[in-house]
């Protein structure tokens, strides 16, 4: 599909893509505003730059796992959408792809993409569920600034890099859970309220992170808590000769440990003996 092959046509309320198509162009379907849903072919691989920006009536799409490219402002403005799967098939997000979906209340991103972009998802003010590809490497500038409702905020272990006001503005934003792999936090990250910082690391490791003192409310305000293995179990697995094993949790993160649990050798040597090993010969009584 051309570039601004349907632009601007507000009467358009649905379009069905033939499995034909591999790239939506730029501005494609830009300011059809009484399209309501549309459903891209699996054999589409890009998705132009505004190719449904301000699609005001679109209330869902489908990216199907064929597409590699959402373009710059692809969706910007689609204040209709409530939910959005980018598919693990996606390497590239564009700047502002969804920026300014108002009623983007969840997000989740595939395991293709590495970096999120300027502003992809800024200016979401409903959002309040968001999962970040376990392969993302770069929160980019402003990716989530001014979600006003979101709460809570899982970065994985794969960030290494928390750009610039990446969630500045995120006035009800409390609670973070840090990657334990994450380097930098630039100025006015976490430009907000954060009361609690979940860090799957230790404090050490928190010390060598560079975080812009702008951030000051996760650096002094902010209670830090950090990686502790506790919960152990008892694995049942000592012997007469040797120390069994204990496994604990991390509640942050779920990583395990297993360690020896001293004084747990068992005192009984019969405890791990075959029975065979002490077989004995019956004895035979007499009736006189």
């Amino acid at each position: 599909i051309g570039d601004d092959a349907f632009v601007d046509r507000t009467g358009l309320t649905s379009i069905t893509i033939p499995d034909s198509v591999t790239t939506i162009g730029d501005s494609a379907f830009y300011l059809c505003t009484g399209l309501t849903s549309i459903t891209i072919p699996d054999n589409v691989t890009t998705i132009g730059d505004s190719s449904f920006g301000c699609c005001k009536g679109l209330t869902s799409v489908t990216i199907p796992n064929s597409v590699t490219t959402i373009g710059n402002s692809a969706f910007y403005g689609c204040t209709g959408l409530k939910s959005i799967t980018i598919p693990d098939s996606v390497t590239t997000i564009g700047e502002e792809a969804f920026s300014n979906c108002k009623e983007l209340t969840s997000l989740k991103i595939g395991s293709g993409v590495t970096t999120i972009s300027k502003y992809a998802f800024g200016y979401c003010g409903a959002l309040t569920s968001i999962s970040i590809g376990k392969n993302v490497v770069t929160i980019g500038e402003s990716a989530f600034a001014y979600c006003d409702e979101l709460k809570t905020i899982t970065i994985p272990d794969s960030v290494i890099t928390i750009d610039k006001y990446a969630f500045s503005s995120c006035d009800e934003l409390s609670s973070v859970f840090l990657g334990k792999n994450v380097a930098t936090i630039e100025d006015n990250a976490f430009w907000g309220r954060v009361k609690d910082v979940w860090y799957c690391g230790t404090k050490n490791q928190k010390e060598k992170i560079y975080i812009d003192h702008s951030n000051y409310r996760l650096i002094y305000n902010a209670t830090w808590h950090y990686h502790k293995i506790n919960n152990y179990i008892y694995n049942n697995d000592a012997t007469s000769t040797a120390d069994g094993t204990k496994t604990g949790i991390c509640s942050l993160c779920g990583s395990k440990q297993t360690i020896t649990a001293a004084g747990t050798k068992l005192q009984n040597p019969f405890k791990d003996v075959k029975l065979d090993q002490y077989y004995a010969e019956p004895v035979l009584w007499a009736v006189g």
